[in-house]
């Protein structure tokens, strides 16, 4: 399964989990009608998914899609913050809902899948090119 594919799935076990609305499992169509909106913020109303590291751990963060920020530059705090060491929501995340055994079993395939770990040595290249992937 190729890695489009799989953070689609896990973003839309996300949205089941945490009733979050996001936006990779959205169909290209609503896509561009979310772009040609005339709301300006439309985009906006969903999240994306991105994968950091912050003091050794790795997380994995649920952020507003916002067109005119970089994933990187985006500066406010996440809806969710995942630690994908323990697969518990980190304390300053501000949602505290435990993530499904289904929910976790997907992104462990992720990371694997791509060698999402610490003893990575090109783990923020790696983490960086994810990011890239919509």
């Amino acid at each position: 399964m190729d890695n489009k594919t799989l953070l689609e799935e896990i973003a839309i076990l996300v949205e089941n989990d945490l009733k979050i609305s996001m936006y990779e499992p959205l169909s290209v169509e609503i896509k561009e009608q979310l772009k040609n909106d005339l709301r300006d913020s439309a985009e906006s109303d969903y999240n994306k998914i991105l994968f950091t590291q912050f003091n050794n751990l790795i997380l994995m963060n649920i952020i507003m899609n916002d067109k005119y920020c970089g994933l990187y530059s985006r500066g406010s705090k996440a809806r969710y913050t995942l630690n994908l060491s323990t697969f518990k929501p980190t304390t300053n995340s501000n949602m505290q809902n435990q993530p499904s055994s289904k929910l976790v079993d997907k992104i462990k395939i992720f990371m694997e899948n791509n060698n999402i770990n610490n003893n990575n040595k090109s783990l923020r290249f790696t983490l960086q090119k994810i990011n890239n992937i919509y």
